[in-house]
């Protein structure tokens, strides 16, 4: 009987513990979007274009009526409201016989607050809700940090990388990324880098066979081969010092 008692009340602080977080949960992330009777806001700004009656919140700044597709309160333009989906937890997968148009990166910076990011339907992608030119919706990836890319290019922030490698492209962490031949920094390629032989090393520092560099620039003088990065921005090599990619006296 003893152990039936303790088995309840485990379960009553269970729920208990459970429904305080939902509240918690809730009270977070309130939307910004809003819907009182025949009317629509974000912000506090009014919608006029909305339909209070068919209107979605969808998160991440989304929203749709059964006329149109929200992003933070603005209209995106050439989207299909019927199609369009979030493939997250509390919504249902769509169709499988109909187009979708799917949401393939993003998150928030604050409750709700949106960060520009990679979808797509069936034909094309966007970024930040602008199309991405060129493209193939079939086959791109959301990498990350800006980076995107299809089977052919890659891009950075919704721009076309000239002369990228889609196929082998990967994302490095730190504002860098490389393909089979080059490497690239915040989306421009860096000049006389090899691919094959680069590797991070922490605190902005990075190196190939031949060079080392901070932050995308070439530290000139450094020795790749002895390079080794210290803490708190420091780094050497075997003859001298280097304090945020700048030699310094010992």
């Amino acid at each position: 009987m003893q152990l039936v008692k303790k088995m309840v009340q485990r379960v009553m602080m269970a729920v208990m513990m459970l429904t305080l977080t939902t509240v918690v949960y809730a009270q977070r992330y309130e939307s910004p979007y809003s819907v009182r009777g025949q009317q629509v806001t974000y912000e506090g700004r009014v919608i006029r274009e909305a339909d209070a009656r068919s209107f979605q919140i969808l998160g991440h700044g989304y929203a749709k009526d059964r006329s149109n597709v929200y992003l933070e309160g603005q209209i995106l333009p050439y989207v299909d409201p019927q199609t369009f989906r979030r493939y997250e937890q509390g919504y249902s997968r769509p169709n499988q016989d109909r187009p979708t148009y799917n949401i393939i990166g993003g998150g928030h910076r604050g409750d709700y607050s949106y960060r520009p990011a990679y979808h797509k339907d069936n034909f094309n992608v966007y970024f930040n809700g602008d199309k991405v030119s060129g493209a193939s919706a079939s086959s791109f990836r959301d990498l990350g940090d800006g980076y995107g890319c299809d089977n052919f290019s890659a891009y950075y922030f919704g721009q076309k990388i000239q002369g990228s490698t889609g196929s082998s492209f990967q994302l490095l962490g730190h504002g860098y990324s490389k393909d089979a031949f080059n490497v690239y920094h915040d989306g421009v390629k860096m000049q006389g880098v090899s691919g094959m032989q680069f590797e991070l090393l922490g605190e902005g520092y990075c190196k190939d066979a031949f060079n080392v560099f901070y932050r995308g620039e070439k530290i000139q003088g450094a020795t790749s081969s002895s390079f080794h990065v210290d803490r708190d921005g420091y780094a050497h090599d075997a003859f001298n010092t280097y304090y945020f990619g700048k030699k310094v006296s010992r």
